[in-house]
């Protein structure tokens, strides 16, 4: 299981990596992204096969063992509480939502940030920054298909196949974003100072009374 588990994550991380490229069309070679018009910079903007064997690595080494970790995890909790029916389902929505996903996320995160600036700090302050953004795409749907699934007919046998496919697709949004730059938060536009303004007001009036 934990082979398989690491399997599918380093698919899933390579898949979404390459797709996410073609999406912002370094396929094509341009010169900015299509969706937000930012200019890529080093390394940027050409089809990059080293990345995505390096992001089956990762999914294979670092997110497939979180994965099975917190499955275990889970499943210990599960057989403590001894639930069913109902109450079974509201923990695991809870579960998913307020706990596998942040700690997931957080790994993710850090786990990126540490391989690409190999300073902890900095992948520390990253992660803060990037916590809530990246768990806010996957809190947008996935709470909301979990409640819904056991009203829709679909045997439950197909319910994890069904959620690979839709944490791909929101790995990819995910990965794009990234790539645009569109998951940062937008810096706020400086505020003109007043005492500049008046200054330049100062000596405009000063040199037109020297011409005059």
């Amino acid at each position: 299981m934990a082979l398989e588990a690491a399997l599918w994550a380093g698919y899933s991380q390579a898949l979404t990596e390459r797709l996410s490229q073609y999406c912002e069309g370094w396929d094509a070679g341009l010169d900015r992204s299509p969706s937000t018009g930012y200019k890529w910079g080093p390394g940027e903007g050409k089809v990059d096969w080293s990345a995505v064997v390096k992001a089956f690595g990762f999914g294979a080494a670092i997110l497939g063992p979180t994965s099975t970790a917190l499955a275990h995890v889970q499943a210990k909790l599960l057989e403590r509480l001894q639930l069913s029916g109902n109450p079974l389902r509201v923990f695991t929505l809870l579960w998913g939502t307020f706990g596998s996903t942040p700690i997931t996320v957080a790994v993710y995160c850090f786990a990126n940030a540490v391989i690409k600036t190999g300073s902890v700090p900095a992948a520390l302050g990253l992660t803060k920054m990037m916590m809530m953004p990246v768990c806010k795409k996957f809190w947008r749907v996935v709470p909301i298909v979990s409640m819904l699934l056991p009203s829709t007919g679909i045997s439950p046998a197909h319910w994890p196949r069904l959620m690979w496919w839709i944490a791909l697709l929101i790995g990819l949004d995910l990965k794009i974003s990234i790539k645009n730059k569109s998951i940062f938060p937008k810096r706020p536009a400086p505020k003109p100072d007043p005492l500049d303004a008046a200054f330049e007001e100062h000596m405009k009036k000063q040199q037109y009374a020297e011409k005059n």
